[in-house]
Formats: C-alpha cells, structure tokens, sequence
C-alpha cells in the first residue's frame, strides 16, 4: 500500500521535508501533499537586497511548483489537525489545480523555465503579453505569479494517469505516435479522468477511437457526457 504523507505548511520546513521526501523515496510508492496559503517561498532575508536593487525579485520568491517534481501542492489554510485519527481539515483558497506532465525531464525543464522566442508570442494577444509576460532581448519570460499556479512533474500516461477528476485535459500530438492499443489505452483512462462535462482537447491528428462518453464539439474539443 502507497503511503499517504501530508505537510502542513510551505515554509523552510515543508519545502525541504517534501524535497527530501522525494529523493528518498521511489515515485510510485507514495503520495506526498504539501498543504500551504502561499504557492511560493519568501526568502526574507533578501528582501533588503530586492528593495535596493542590487538583487531581482526572481531571487527573492521561488514559486513551490518550480522546487517539487511530484508532491501535490494544495492551496488551503489548515483549520485543524487530529494525529491520531490521522485527519486534517483544511479550507481552500482556491479550487483550481494546474498541472502539467511529460516524461522527458527536458521537456519539463524548458516547461518551467517558460522562457519563449518573440516571434512565438505573435498570435497571443498585446494585452494578455504585457500583462503575463517579462521581455528580455529576443526573449518573453511568463512572469513568476502565473508560473507559481501551474505544477509541472515527470510522469508518463502510457503507465500511469493521473488521479483525480479533471474539469479540461490537453493532451495534443501524443497517441498519434503510439501503437494503436497503447493509444486506446490512453483514451479510456482520459475519458475516465475526466468529470461529466468536462473537456478533452487533441491535436488534429488524433481522435478518442473506442471512447464511448465523448462527444465532438468543435475541431480537436471533445466533452464527457453528463451522465
């Protein structure tokens, strides 16, 4: 049985107690979650540095996604905890869980790095590039805030799903790579990720083959039927 591990608070503490949890042990054999109010770490000593200048804010808060591979990061403010019957109560600051997986450790290092050629913000609109995006020469850079939300950690969906219900899944030019029953493989364990309603959007390529609870609703979008 996989151990069900849960820290409270993502300060020193928790960061360096879930990091080390995951080194030590293997990826499958446990499910650590960090509860924390903040998706980041504030190092407060630097914040001197930060307000003279001489060090750039990106040195002084470290989104909590970018430090961890695998633990999942819960934003919630802890109300109470019961050791002995093992339960924590928590209340959530906010329902959203972004998470994003590829099994290739560079794909998730030039994921988190989220540091993009100009040329490829062409299509994004002016006002969403000046609002969530940091220029540097040739380069645009997702600014740390909108980085802090989304977790990015190594897994691999022939394998292993991710657990949960999903409310929209993303997942372009992968099956089509695959052999045919490794892809529909694929597919039912998406369509059961997913919650009654929610969304499933392919590359133009690929179709869910077999996935009997999906419906076409545009070019590459798919919804799960209600019931």
């Amino acid at each position: 049985m996989a151990l069900n591990v849960v820290i409270a608070g993502g300060g020193f503490g928790g960061l360096y107690a879930a990091r080390r949890l995951e080194r030590r042990l293997p990826r499958h054999s446990a499910r650590i979650t960090l509860v924390t109010d903040q998706n980041f770490l504030l190092y407060t000593p630097l914040l001197p540095g930060a307000a003279s200048g001489s060090l750039e804010p990106r040195h002084v808060v470290v989104p909590l996604r970018e430090e961890l591979d695998w633990t999942d990061i819960r934003l919630a403010r802890v109300t109470s905890v019961d050791p002995d019957a093992k339960k924590l109560r928590m209340n959530l600051l906010d329902g959203s869980h972004l998470l994003g997986t590829d099994c290739r450790p560079q794909a998730l290092m030039r994921a988190r790095a989220a540091r993009y050629p100009l040329r490829m913000l062409r299509d994004v609109p002016r006002a969403w590039q000046e609002k969530y995006f940091d220029r540097d020469d040739a380069f645009a850079r997702v600014r740390p805030e909108l980085r802090a939300a989304v977790q990015w950690r190594t897994g691999d969906v022939t394998r292993l799903c991710e657990p949960g219900t999903w409310d929209l899944i993303l997942c372009r030019n992968l099956t089509m790579y695959l052999h045919p029953h490794v892809a529909d493989r694929i597919w039912n364990a998406l369509e059961d990720a997913l919650r009654p309603g929610g969304f499933l959007v392919l590359g133009k390529a690929e179709r869910p083959v077999g996935a009997q609870r999906l419906g076409s609703i545009a070019p590459c979008i798919y919804r799960k039927d209600r019931v």
